[in-house]
């Protein structure tokens, strides 16, 4: 595929994104896997990118100071932001990747909650894929048993065996240098 150099930023999508610049975008889990954009974007002369979660418009529209280009999120797997933080687009919506290429990959998502005593206020939640090209669900103990069932009934007896409650599921582990979660499936994976 061309790469398409652009010259491109935003200045507001919905709420997670606002105010940063998007430095590359993958259209696929092969281009995202080996890290290789198939959209570079120079973040001078930075005009706008809209994503557009709230309104559900199906398109990433991308602005420069001539031109607009509309990308079918359905064909963006993941983009960077010049911070280096990177973001899957999964079913329209943008989840934070917190770890790449493990076996389970760990997002995060921002969200906005209206509370009528405090206003505004803003509410993290976690999610998860088996790999990094699976369905996002959220990172429950009902979800990720319910994901592994049949492939994975020996780590599931480990999940069951280390964790109580789902906050639990996202703690990190120091020593190993990585996610307990991710942790556990390897040791799973060692006694297959």
């Amino acid at each position: 595929m061309k790469k398409l150099i652009v010259m491109v930023g935003m200045v507001a999508s919905t709420f997670s994104i606002y105010g940063q610049k998007i430095v590359g975008v993958y259209t696929s889990e092969v281009s995202y896997s080996q890290n290789k954009y198939n959209l570079e974007i120079n973040v001078n002369n930075i005009t706008k990118i809209h994503v557009n979660e709230l309104f559900n418009s199906n398109y990433l529209v991308i602005s420069t100071q001539d031109s607009s280009y509309q990308i079918a999120k359905d064909s963006v797997f993941a983009f960077v932001k010049n911070n280096g933080v990177k973001y899957r687009l999964f079913k329209g919506e943008e989840y934070e990747i917190i770890n790449s290429n493990q076996p389970i990959t760990l997002y995060k998502k921002i969200h906005r909650v209206l509370n009528h005593n405090k206003g505004v206020t803003y509410q993290t939640r976690y999610f998860f894929s088996l790999a990094n090209s699976t369905e996002i669900s959220p990172l429950t103990l009902t979800d990720l048993k319910s994901k592994c069932a049949g492939q994975y009934d020996n780590f599931i007896s480990y999940v069951e065996l280390y964790f109580r409650h789902d906050g639990e599921l996202f703690e990190y582990d120091h020593t190993h240098k990585k996610h307990k979660i991710n942790h556990l499936f390897d040791i799973h994976a060692k006694n297959k």
